[in-house]
């Protein structure tokens, strides 16, 4: 049974406005946010943290893929219910595609209210060359999250980047030659990822051994100086646990000398 409730003046026109912009009618755009807020709730992300997401902020992308992190590892311990978990999968979703805007060109400062250090925009030197990056989920839906939240950082430092939405390992393999990146990178969320991530890297390379390809094990917890041998990577690639790490490493990449890819 509906029911009426108060809101602020403020709300109501924001609201009716984005409604008509999205095709909902009022009450959905409304009963819309306020799902998001209870997602965002559950997964223990604040507002605060929701708006330094949005400005660009590395730490709190960070904090946002940790949590995503403890929830994965919340269902395979069988503590979250498969309705909470595909309800926090898919606003997560919802929040990164609905409120990213790319803002390549735009200048920072400190008056932003986001330090420039954490940002993306401060990441990349002028002198650097644009890469194509391939996100590949290693499994499941919270590696595409992450990885898609990666692809837009990238973006934002300048780089062409997009993560393929998760699929079977043979339909995925397939997009690969299609996009031909200069660099793939397989995103994976523990626990429990390392066999999925070494079976994938593995048939990535028996495909095309001239690919480079790097891997995000994200906010691995063991000992990291192992994980190369663990997930049997080639001398040429490398295992990242956080987003700052393999962004910095992307960049460093683009500063070197174009090495073309051969996509069979």
């Amino acid at each position: 049974m509906a029911k009426s409730i108060r809101v602020s003046d403020q709300l109501y026109s924001l609201a009716e406005a984005t409604s008509r912009q999205l095709h909902r009618s009022l009450a959905q755009q409304v009963e819309h946010w306020a799902e998001l807020g209870r997602a965002l709730e559950a997964a223990g992300v604040t507002t605060a943290q929701v708006l330094e997401v949005l400005g660009g902020d590395l730490r709190a992308r960070e904090r946002l893929t940790l949590k995503l992190g403890l929830a994965e590892q919340d269902r395979h311990q069988n503590l979250l219910q498969d309705e909470n978990e595909r309800f926090i999968s898919q606003s997560t979703r919802e929040l990164i595609d609905e409120l990213w805007e790319p803002r390549n060109g735009e200048n920072t400062s400190e008056s932003d209210g986001v330090r420039a250090e954490t940002t993306l925009r401060a990441v990349a030197p002028d002198s650097t060359r644009s890469l194509n990056i391939l996100c590949v989920p290693a499994r499941d839906e919270a590696d595409e999250i992450v990885g898609t939240m990666l692809a837009q950082l990238l973006q934002r430092a300048g780089h062409q980047a997009e993560c393929l939405e998760v699929g079977s390992a043979e339909h995925m393999l397939a997009q690969i030659p299609k996009q031909k990146p200069d660099i793939v990178c397989i995103s994976a969320l523990p626990p429990f990822a390392i066999p999925a991530v070494r079976a994938l890297y593995g048939r990535m390379h028996g495909q095309n051994p001239n690919q480079k390809i790097i891997v995000g094990l994200w906010h691995f917890s063991g000992d990291s100086t192992k994980l190369a041998r663990r997930l049997a990577l080639k001398d040429d690639s490398r295992a990242f646990t956080t987003l700052a790490e393999l962004i910095h490493e992307a960049q460093e990449m683009s500063a070197m000398p174009a090495q073309p890819v051969e996509h069979s």
